[in-house]
């Protein structure tokens, strides 16, 4: 796993526990399966997080920034519950 991911994972699992119920957390190492996920949801570098809702996608966080994207993950979620 990359550095960004290792350093998000202890958030998405904080965030699964909190929203239990309310939304599903997957991960994806998309070193398994590159060519697939890259092509579905033009994915060209990692961390990515997808927010899907009843099976589409609506919306995307491209980039990691330790000091913002904690929040804007928070409003992402509640934006689309």
């Amino acid at each position: 796993m990359c550095g960004p991911c290792v350093e998000t994972t202890p958030l998405i699992d904080q965030l699964a526990k909190k929203y239990a119920g309310k939304c599903v957390f997957g991960k994806l190492n998309v070193e398994v399966v590159r060519e697939l996920v890259q092509r579905k949801f033009d994915i060209n570098a990692v961390p990515v997080l997808l927010f899907f809702k009843n099976g589409k996608l609506v919306d995307r966080i491209n980039d990691y920034y330790p000091d913002k994207t904690p929040s804007i993950i928070r409003q992402t979620i509640n934006r689309n519950l």
